[in-house]
């Protein structure tokens, strides 16, 4: 991010667009007024925190972004990490994914984007069983367990290995 610029929003959504709000602002979107996103994120998934993970118990981990979304649709309420270039930004991919809880993935409509790797797959709703994942804060303990705030549960949820 640069001091001084505009990201587009409320106005831009995807690289160049506008918001159906703002219809009126779509030269503005195309235009080198606006910065573009470097990289997209799926529909609904609204990220709250994110931080790199640079501890011990999930090496696999080692090294990525990981980010929460807080969305309200199949897409949203996920804790997910995506590979990183040397700047610390989401590596994009040529065909890139994300998931739809239940359906599989699905193929982005625009770029540049990455496809993540969902770290809480099924993390929806099962009456009887657990509530819908919600995570908002993030953060990594000392011997590297990941912790989760989870404010539609009312939870601190911690994920740890047991090797």
């Amino acid at each position: 991010m640069e001091a001084g610029r505009h990201y587009g929003w409320p106005y831009c959504a995807d690289i160049a667009g506008a918001t159906p709000a703002w219809r009126d602002r779509e030269a503005w979107c195309r235009s080198d007024a606006h910065a573009a996103p470097a990289l997209l994120l799926p529909p609904h998934a609204a990220p709250l925190d994110m931080l790199w993970y640079e501890g011990t118990m999930f090496p696999a981990l080692r090294g990525r972004l990981l980010m929460s979304w807080h969305g309200h649709r199949s897409v949203g309420g996920r804790i997910a990490s995506f590979a990183v270039d040397a700047r610390g930004v989401p590596v994009p991919d040529a065909r890139p994914r994300f998931p739809v809880h239940g359906q599989g993935p699905r193929a982005y409509g625009a770029s540049p984007a990455a496809t993540p790797v969902v770290l809480t797959p099924g993390w929806g709703r099962r009456p009887g069983l657990r509530p819908q994942g919600s995570p908002v804060g993030l953060a990594v303990a000392d011997d590297g367990a990941l912790w989760a705030t989870d404010d539609r549960a009312g939870l601190v949820i911690r994920f740890a290995s047991d090797d």
